[in-house]
């Protein structure tokens, strides 16, 4: 090979991480990246506890979003959605409590298969009485139609 280095073994070299590259190319953000590398290294677990703190080191961020709630809106939930979206892991987590403060996150995850997905008819459609429940679903100007387009995942065209 004469020195160089192929493509795809880069991740393996440097983080140690074995997964194809083409798993990760359709990934935007740098956080849902590292997320995925994370996570990947306990596939065959399928779970993972991670500290908050330590996720916060290991996604490099410094003093941004201090408070849980900012984490998890612009790092944590967008990494999480673009790693379903995007890639073949499937991701959910759940928050673990020491006391009254979020101290851990644990993290979910199997490879999606055409078997193991939820048939289209087992996954929760919102409705338009869903949204007047609870209108934190929906976003500060967002209509009616875009936001279930949003929440069904489909385009607004197809409603």
């Amino acid at each position: 090979m004469g020195g160089r280095l192929r493509l795809e073994s880069v991740a393996t070299l440097v983080w140690n991480t074995h997964y194809a590259l083409a798993d990760v190319m359709q990934l935007a953000g740098a956080h849902a990246y590292r997320l995925y590398e994370l996570l990947i290294q306990y596939l065959e677990i399928g779970k993972r506890e991670i500290a908050v703190e330590d996720l916060r080191r290991w996604l490099d961020l410094g003093e941004k979003y201090n408070a849980l709630y900012d984490l998890k809106k612009r790092v944590i939930d967008p990494a999480v959605s673009q790693i379903n979206d995007r890639t073949p892991l499937q991701v959910s987590y759940v928050q673990k409590k020491s006391g009254r403060t979020i101290t851990h996150l644990t993290f979910s995850f199997y490879k999606k298969t055409p078997g193991n997905e939820l048939p289209e008819a087992k996954k929760k459609k919102y409705v338009a009485a869903d949204l007047h429940k609870n209108s934190k679903l929906a976003k500060p100007g967002e209509t009616l139609e875009v936001a279930l387009a949003r929440l069904n995942r489909v385009g607004p065209a197809e409603l």
